[in-house]
């Protein structure tokens, strides 16, 4: 679900198209964005997990989720701080 209102988010935000695109393709698009390396390898990471849970009924340990969920928010935040 965190994927999805990423991707929703940046789809209105930052006009990328999110919604129709593979995660492999997203992440190529959201270097475009400039976020710092550590901050961009997190999100793509995050974004890949979505991709288990959802294609591959993974079910990530509590850790895993705060992480991912921690990354989306702060992904975002850095990104509302961008002119």
């Amino acid at each position: 679900r965190l994927a999805e209102i990423f991707r929703t988010y940046v789809a209105g935000k930052k006009s990328i198209r999110s919604l129709q695109e593979t995660t492999g393709d997203l992440v190529i698009q959201l270097k475009n964005l400039e976020l710092d390396r550590d901050q961009f390898d997190r999100l793509s990471q995050a974004l890949r997990l979505g991709d288990f849970v959802k294609f591959a009924k993974y079910t990530p340990p509590d850790e895993d989720n705060r992480v991912a969920f921690e990354s989306i928010r702060t992904s975002i935040e850095a990104i509302e701080k961008m002119k």
